[in-house]
């Protein structure tokens, strides 16, 4: 089973619909062309969602025009590497921005490497930081919840180029992603006191309260091996303090030996950089928490839960550089779903969805909304609860008011208690 669902799909030539997975719908996932499609509901479904919830939006992000690379491999490299390289062949795009990666980030650095400045490091952190740490931290993050290399194959080693060898590029340290993400933040699930990155104990429109939450993600180097020891294993634990004195080890060894130039721009200037995209990021994405909601360890991964624990943004460009990471809750209850089919599984459950009370925005992303409520909020708050109820999704017979809209805002903005979980009964 495993085998079947990460290991190589070889084709003949990927206009081949056998390099292909089936959406489930009867139509094919995705075409592995130039172009790219998502799979789309039928015009049926369309007209039944719109039956039921007349304020919903139409959803655009399935028939976007993907953005995560700039310069698609050539057929020949991308038809090789489907047979060779490639677990799921509806991800080669991440190939193509992998190459897009190695060759630009790459060829700057060498540069500021063999001729630094200051005014090349700040070029080299700005490009980087515009052009690629967004897609890079979304593309690595579907990659770890779904291997984008084969795991049997000659190229298995490949599962550490992103983790181990890019990311410190992008200001991520090395090998602490997967434990921080995975191990903790999804088994967890934002749940303050066991969720080192948790939201849930701040008010989230509080600049003051944004500040604290960013500087525990300072203390992360040294509370992150702390959590492996007391929920994971030695091995974990290993891992990440080994990543750790790796990434500041060079960093370090670089400064010291005449390269602080390099050093600042090409390392430390990005980890700023890109802690603050992700810390900011995880609080626009967890920034609305119900704080009334009873958990059992059955229904973590339940709509009901996630639906009060994060949000969902659609219509946005952000969607189509960062595979569909706008999808928030969808990814909570199906950690697993492939982000080609993200849209799709939204709009199939839309009605559990609905059932839950979620909130959504329409045309806004993650970084929108944060701004919004921690910025503007602060010297406009007429303008910032405006621009929010125009963005709202209603999933309502009829559309909430302004006021309800904001009581509702207002109600989930609030800090939470740490929540009690009830043991599963023992069979």
């Amino acid at each position: 089973m495993v085998e079947e669902t990460f290991g190589c799909r070889p084709a003949e030539n990927l206009e081949d619909p056998s390099a292909v997975r089936s959406a489930g719908n009867g139509k094919q996932s995705i075409y592995l062309g130039l172009d790219t499609t998502l799979p789309d509901i039928t015009d049926e479904r369309r007209n039944e969602i719109k039956e039921k919830f007349p304020h919903f939006p139409v959803v655009y992000d399935q028939q976007a025009r993907r953005r995560e690379c700039l310069v698609r491999l050539p057929r020949c490299v991308e038809d090789w590497a489907n047979r060779h390289l490639i677990s799921d062949a509806r991800d080669m795009i991440m190939l193509s921005t992998i190459a897009n990666m190695i060759v630009s980030t790459g060829f700057l650095s060498v540069i500021l490497f063999l001729y630094p400045s200051h005014l090349l490091g700040i070029c080299v952190v700005l490009f980087n930081a515009g052009t690629w740490v967004q897609r890079f931290i979304l593309m690595m993050h579907y990659a770890e919840h779904r291997p984008l290399f084969c795991q049997k194959k000659d190229g298995a080693f490949l599962k550490y180029l992103m983790p181990w060898v890019m990311a410190p590029f992008y200001g991520i340290p090395i090998g602490m992603y997967r434990t921080h993400h995975i191990r903790m933040h999804h088994a967890e699930n934002n749940m303050n006191l066991k969720d080192l990155s948790s939201t849930e104990p701040y008010q989230r429109d509080s600049l003051l309260h944004w500040l604290h939450y960013y500087a525990m993600f300072w203390a992360l180097l040294f509370t992150l091996p702390v959590w492996t020891l007391q929920y994971r294993s030695w091995k974990i634990f290993v891992e990440v303090c080994f990543g750790e004195l790796l990434y500041f080890g060079g960093i370090a060894t670089l400064y010291c030996n005449g390269y602080e130039l390099y050093a600042v721009y090409q390392f430390m200037l990005p980890f700023f950089v890109t802690s603050l995209a992700l810390m900011f990021g995880n609080w626009a994405q967890h920034m609305f928490v119900c704080p009334n909601l009873p958990t059992s360890e059955a229904s973590l991964a339940s709509y009901e839960y996630n639906c009060r624990l994060a949000l969902n943004v659609i219509n946005h460009f952000d969607n189509q550089v960062a595979f569909n990471d706008g999808y928030h809750i969808t990814h909570h209850v199906k950690q697993n779903c492939h982000w080609t089919e993200m849209p799709y599984e939204f709009l199939t459950n839309l009605e559990k969805y609905a059932e839950h009370d979620p909130i959504m925005f329409d045309r806004s992303g993650f970084f929108d909304i944060g701004l919004n409520f921690l910025i503007r909020k602060q010297f406009d708050p007429d303008g910032a609860w405006k621009w929010a109820y125009d963005h709202f999704i209603h999933l309502t017979p009829e559309k909430r008011s302004f006021e309800e809209v904001k009581q509702l805002l207002e109600e989930r903005l609030k800090p939470c208690p740490e929540r009690l979980i009830a043991k599963a009964p023992k069979s």
